[in-house]
């Protein structure tokens, strides 16, 4: 584990592989520049790029899914703007995705520096209804959301 700065807060964490953990607000990010280069080579879905993918997920000890999760990401480019989303897999697994544009909203690939929060496990309908109340939360607060949709 090497101590390292959070890019929300600027607190200190922890880094486990190459997954960064705020000790303060608990955001998270990945190394996104060991990340391009680790899966520069290597073509998306292909056999190699999956057991690089899982490799790195057991290295930063993420947990298995167990159940649907709705979480938000910031967004770099203009202030408040954040993009919130919906997902069976463990979010940290999900935010992983994004960053190598594997399956990703163009939005999380391009403009994501870290994971703010994320809420479950759930069940399927409830995580459902809870992006787009998140996303209407916090639009109403004032943030620009992607994502998550206004209504059901």
């Amino acid at each position: 584990m090497i101590e390292k700065k959070c890019r929300v807060c600027k607190s200190t964490g922890e880094t486990v592989g190459l997954l960064f953990k705020c000790f303060t607000c608990s955001a998270v990010h990945w190394d996104k520049p060991q990340l391009k280069k680790i899966f520069k080579i290597v073509k998306k879905g292909s056999e190699e790029f999956i057991k690089l993918k899982n490799n790195l997920l057991n290295e930063a000890q993420v947990p298995k899914s167990k159940g649907k999760y709705v979480y938000t990401l910031r967004l770099r480019g203009k202030i408040k703007y954040l993009y919130v989303g919906m997902t069976g897999l463990h979010p940290y697994h999900r935010y992983l995705n994004h960053v190598i544009g594997y399956k990703s909203s163009k939005y999380a690939k391009k403009y994501a520096t870290a994971m703010i929060e994320y809420e479950g496990p759930m069940k399927n309908e409830l995580a459902i209804k809870r992006e787009c109340d998140k996303g209407n939360e916090l639009r109403a607060k004032g943030f620009e959301v992607e994502g998550a949709p206004f209504e059901i």
